[in-house]
């Protein structure tokens, strides 16, 4: 996998307690409305193609347990007021990283799960604020397919050179089917 690796940026909005494993009404928790910006890459454009969808329900990973990154469950689908239409951006924010090996991940990081996240170690840097739950987007061996093989928990504090933390998506996808199934 090593320097096929990409990690995308994405903005993540925290919230008071909510229940784990259920879906639920952002607002009726938080009094608020929770929106996704979508197609919001090119920057240096003042008219951009980017819009906002209403969030119409959430459902947090059931094995999160309040502990970041500890777990590797610190995940959530976001069901969306409306369909979003797919499309190959003009501009994708990336950086390319290596995976770190497991044994200087758990050495770096103690409160990583081995079985459940993996790491990224970068001497130019990596994630940084904003950059939770965000995709480590790497090519297949074949180098054909690029899957999504991790969601961005935590980075080095202060967006320093260090190691950075994703929970694994491939023990999280009976999960992520389940969902999608239960709440097209």
């Amino acid at each position: 996998m090593g320097a096929n690796c990409r990690s995308l940026h994405f903005h993540v909005l925290k919230c008071n307690y909510a229940p784990y494993g259920q879906l639920f009404s952002y607002r009726d928790v938080t009094g608020e409305h929770m929106a996704v910006t979508v197609a919001d890459h090119t920057y240096t454009q003042r008219q951009r193609p980017a819009y906002n969808v209403r969030v119409k329900g959430i459902i947090m990973h059931p094995s999160y347990t309040g502990d970041a990154a500890a777990a590797g469950f610190d995940i959530a689908l976001l069901q969306l007021n409306r369909a979003v239409k797919p499309n190959i951006p003009e501009t994708l924010m990336e950086v390319g990283i290596q995976l770190a090996p497991k044994a200087l991940c758990k050495i770096k990081v103690p409160s990583v799960d081995d079985y459940d996240t993996v790491c990224t170690d970068e001497a130019q840097g990596g994630g940084c604020n904003g950059d939770s739950g965000g995709g480590l987007h790497c090519l297949t061996p074949d180098g054909y397919n690029w899957i999504v093989y991790g969601i961005a928990s935590a980075s080095a504090p202060n967006c320093t050179i260090g190691f950075d933390v994703f929970a694994l998506t491939a023990t999280k996808l009976g999960w992520i089917n389940a969902v999608m199934a239960a709440h097209p």
